[in-house]
This record gives structure tokens, sequence and C-alpha cells, in this order.
């Protein structure tokens, strides 16, 4: 659904913005499919919210089900249980926002539990992980918020909660409302100074 207009657009009786699940709820229905982009939403016929890139959502149960929703652009894929990833890492290479939805993600990698490119995030429940590397491996990521990540560590070694990866171009643009436990780093930067750097390795910190 591309370059579309809704009008007089109501939740409840009650205006609203249209960001993420809300579409879900305006329209009564859940969208689990395609891609809205570009959509003009207007109440009273006065512009309340121009959309950029809706995202759709996929609802997932089981690790099979999560790891083939992580590979689409522009997607929320939401936990409705604990997903155990196993030993392999988990790789996140899309800008999908996971929303683990007050459920646990357990990771289990001796080179990092989650690596994640190209603008992904992660929200709203725990990640725990057995390694002797950090738990998530940070590259390109938008937001890490409402998180707990509990780090279990194997072979004596130092281990981080977060790290931004070696590079000009690696990043997290916000981490807010964290906690990590077990790590011998909480978060920590490694290498991604450079002359060719266009923005911070860190953008904002809040609340860890």
């Amino acid at each position: 659904i591309t370059n579309n207009t809704f009008k007089n657009v109501s939740l409840n009786g009650k205006y609203t913005e249209v960001k993420e699940y809300e579409f879900n709820e305006i329209f009564g229905t859940e969208y689990n499919g395609g891609l809205i982009d570009g959509a003009v939403v207007e109440s009273n016929n006065t512009k309340e919210n121009v959309v950029n890139n809706l995202k759709a959502v996929v609802k997932v149960e089981s690790n099979a089900q999560f790891q083939d929703a992580i590979k689409k652009e522009n997607t929320i894929v939401v936990l409705n249980n604990d997903v155990n990833v196993g030993s392999t890492q988990l790789a996140i290479n899309t800008n999908v926002t996971i929303d683990l939805n007050g459920n646990t993600l357990n990771t289990a990698n001796n080179y990092g539990g989650i690596s994640i490119k190209n603008g992904g995030s992660i929200k709203n429940g725990t990640i725990n992980h057995v390694g002797n590397t950090a738990a998530i491996k940070a590259f390109q990521v938008g937001t890490i918020e409402n998180v707990t990540i509990n780090v279990t560590p194997t072979d004596g070694k130092e281990k981080g909660g977060i790290v931004v990866q070696s590079g000009d171009n690696s990043y997290i643009d916000v981490i807010k409302n964290v906690t990590i436990t077990g790590a011998t780093n909480g978060i920590e930067t490694y290498n991604c100074g450079g002359s060719n750097r266009s923005k911070p390795a860190i953008g904002l910190m809040e609340n860890v």
C-alpha cells in the first residue's frame, strides 16, 4: 500500500497519531504482511502525521519463525513467548525492530550472542547470554531500550553486555532503560574511532 491518505482516523473515538502497533488497533485487525509507505493520516481534514515506512508486524512463537522474520526489512518482530536461538550467533542484518514483548531471548555463542547491522533495534524484555564475548555486538543499531541483559561468563574471559564494534561506521543511536548483570564490561566501544566517523559511536545513553 503506497502513497495513500487516511482521513478521519480514530481510535476508540479519539484521534491519534499512527505509528507501529497503533495502525493495527485503528483498523481493528492485525497487519501481518506487506508495507505501508508514504501514508498521510488526516483527522478532521487536518494533516496529523506523515508516516514513512510504517512497519509490518510479525508475531513469532518459535526460533524457526523468529529466524525467518528477522530477514525481512521494515518489520517489527514480536515474541509471543521465550525463544532459544541455541549456540549459533543470532545475526540481525536488516532494520527490523525486535519487540521481546516481556519475554526472554536466550543466546549462547562464544563470538557474541547477537550481531546487529543495518539499523536493527531491540526492546521490551530480557536477553540471557552464555559465552565468553558480549551479549550484543553492535555494528549499526537504532535503539536498545527497556532491556535487561544477563551475562553468564565462560572460559574466565572478559565479556561485555554491549560492545560497539570496530570501524568508523559502527554505532548505537540510543541505549535507554537498560540493566546489565554478570558482564565484566557493561557497555564498551572497541576500536570504533576514526577520522571518517560521521556520527557518535553512542548517540544517547540514558538510565543504564
